[in-house]
């Protein structure tokens, strides 16, 4: 992340979070003095219900878990008590921390307890997750799921007073709730979010354009599947081209198993409802409608058929009599 991303999630974690003790055996030295700060046993803690990110990979543990062996924890784990498990503790920033810490051999981690409601505990833990790995840093599928969260939060105006106060901004789009996160990027993941975890996957593993997704994100997840399935049957990928065409067919509400089949196939469909010309030749133009405009030529052609049908129906008619 550039020095110029950093100063825009300037949110301080360790400030904001000071306040009256909740409990004064649990509540550490807000100092962070390593030799008097408060451990926790890691026994006592459970995973955070709203971490929607997957713990790190290998490579990044491995080093966390040398780090530790050697340094120890150096910034203490935010932690709330659990409403579910009795005398266990939600990690809501740090379960990196306390994962590698297992692995390194260590008992007790160091720890900051607050008291959170549900809403509150969504916002920091995604604060976290935003600060401390960058939000670019996220696979595309992990930004989608944590700008929806985003955005339903603030939509349910839960969020504390506390918490609000420390978002407040001139310039939303700079800092505050989405990080600098612009509306546009905002709308596009937004979209990325409706799509299945199959298309999500294909994005993230760069063989599906974004641009493909969200022109397939208007499909249901019933036919976003099936789309998925045709693509691998027919050994075709999707690319703009096809996304765009089944898009157009959404949107016009003619898109079904049979169409979708059909544009993989590469067919043009045949319709029948689809408007056609007529050339008549220029002397029975002259004769019958010389200085008419289109529309009135229009209306002349639509009643001389109807007379004509009505006239062949009552004929044939007669000669099933007659037979």
């Amino acid at each position: 992340m550039s020095e110029k991303e950093k100063g825009k999630f300037n949110f301080d974690l360790a400030e904001f979070l000071t306040g009256p003790a909740l409990d004064s055996e649990l509540r550490p030295n807000t100092n962070y003095d390593k030799a008097n700060r408060a451990e926790i046993d890691i026994s006592l803690l459970i995973p955070s219900p709203f971490h929607p990110i997957p713990l790190y990979g290998e490579e990044k543990e491995k080093e966390m878990v040398e780090s530790i062996k050697a340094f120890g924890v150096l910034q203490p784990i935010l932690i709330r008590e659990s409403k579910i498990q009795i005398g266990k503790y939600e990690i809501l920033n740090g379960r990196n921390r306390v994962h590698c810490s297992e692995l390194a051999g260590k008992t007790t981690i160091p720890y900051i307890l607050e008291e959170y409601s549900d809403a509150d505990a969504q916002y920091v833990t995604l604060d976290a997750i935003i600060q401390q790995r960058g939000f670019n840093d996220l696979k595309f599928s992990e930004r989608a799921e944590i700008v929806h969260l985003l955005v339903e939060e603030v939509k349910k105006e839960n969020l504390s007073e506390k918490i609000q106060q420390s978002l407040s901004s001139d310039d939303e789009e700079e800092s505050g709730v989405f990080h600098g996160i612009s509306e546009r990027t905002r709308r596009r993941y937004l979209q990325l979010y409706k799509c299945c975890e199959e298309i999500k996957g294909e994005v993230d593993d760069k063989k599906m354009a974004m641009k493909v997704a969200l022109n397939l994100s208007v499909l249901s997840l019933e036919d976003q599947k099936f789309v998925m399935q045709m693509s691998r049957e027919y050994k075709k990928p999707i690319d703009e081209k096809i996304s765009k065409i089944l898009k157009d067919k959404m949107e016009k509400r003619e898109l079904n198993e049979e169409m979708i089949r059909e544009v993989f196939e590469g067919k043009k469909r045949n319709n029948q409802n689809a408007s056609f010309s007529v050339k008549l030749p220029k002397e029975i133009k002259n004769e019958y409608f010389n200085e008419k405009k289109p529309k009135e030529i229009q209306e002349i052609i639509e009643k001389a058929l109807k007379i004509y049908f009505a006239n062949m129906s009552e004929y044939d008619d007669e000669m099933d009599e007659i037979t």
